[in-house]
């Protein structure tokens, strides 16, 4: 492979790439849950805790549930694997299903 000429080699003095300066915020609606994207932050007890009461609550279960653990655990799961592609910000939402309210969509 060859290097471009010197007059196409990116110039250190003019910063990282157009793409690189791009960013966005994005404001979520209520009811959305913040997922870890690094694989350390599920060796945080706060971070596990505030995960699992979270889903807890959306579902209805008991914060100090098994059932409230396993889904949390699999989120967070999600949100690792998301970070892992890249992402710096991972969160989940779960809807009603309006053709059938006691069932989630």
């Amino acid at each position: 492979m060859t290097n471009p000429p010197d007059d196409q080699q990116p110039d250190e003095q003019q910063g990282p790439s157009p793409v690189a300066r791009r960013g966005f915020n994005l404001g979520l609606p209520e009811g959305f849950i913040e997922l870890p994207t690094d694989g350390d932050d599920l060796e945080s007890p706060e971070l596990t805790e505030r995960l699992n009461a979270q889903v807890a609550a959306q579902f209805g279960l008991p914060p100090d549930g098994d059932n409230a653990a396993a889904a949390a655990a699999a989120f967070a799961d999600l949100g690792v694997l998301a970070g892992g592609g890249g992402v710096d910000y991972s969160a989940i939402a779960f809807y009603q299903s309006p053709d059938d309210p006691a069932r989630l969509s």
